[in-house]
C-alpha cells in the first residue's frame, strides 16, 4: 500500500487526509479494503474511486478524509487499462468465474491472428451493462 497522507488541523483536532493506492488482492471486496483502512486509521470518512469485483485484483484508489473524498469523481475519469485471462467455451450463471457452470462447449483451435483480430474490437471506449451479480451498480 502506498499513499500520500497529511495531517490537517480541523476544529483544533488533528485528522488525516489524502490518497492511498492499494493493490487489492483477489478474494477481497473493495468495501472490505475501505473498512480495513477505516479501522487502521481510526477515520470514518474513507471511500474508493471505482469498485473492483472480489475475484479481480488491481489498483484501488482510496480517499481518506473529507478533502480527499470530495475529489473521488476526479479519479474516476482517468484512463484505465485492463488485463484478463479468458476461458473460452465455459458459461456460468453469474457471468463471472465465481458462478456455477451452466454450459461447457468445445472451442475450435484459433490462430494468434484470429484471437488478435477479435481482441482489437475491445480496444477503446466500451459501453457494457454489468452482469447481474457484479459489484458495479448500473
Amino acid at each position: 500500500m502506498t499513499g500520500n497522507l497529511s495531517a490537517v488541523g480541523q476544529n483544533g483536532q488533528e485528522s488525516i487526509a489524502g490518497v492511498l493506492l492499494v493493490d487489492k488482492p483477489v478474494g477481497r471486496s473493495s468495501f472490505a479494503v475501505v473498512k480495513k483502512v477505516r479501522w487502521l486509521l481510526g477515520i470514518k470518512k474513507v471511500g474508493h474511486a471505482g469498485t473492483l469485483d472480489p475475484f479481480a485484483s488491481g489498483l484501488l484508489v482510496i480517499c481518506v478524509g473529507r478533502p480527499a473524498t470530495r475529489e473521488i469523481d476526479a479519479f474516476m475519469v482517468g484512463r484505465k487499462t485492463y488485463q484478463a485471462v479468458l476461458q473460452l467455451g465455459k458459461e456460468t450463471e453469474t457471468q463471472d468465474p465465481e458462478g456455477e457452470v451452466t454450459s461447457v462447449r468445445p472451442v475450435p483451435l484459433l490462430s494468434a491472428e484470429e484471437i488478435t483480430a477479435v481482441t482489437q474490437e475491445f480496444v477503446g471506449p466500451q459501453m457494457q451493462a454489468p452482469p447481474p451479480c457484479s459489484a458495479a451498480k448500473p
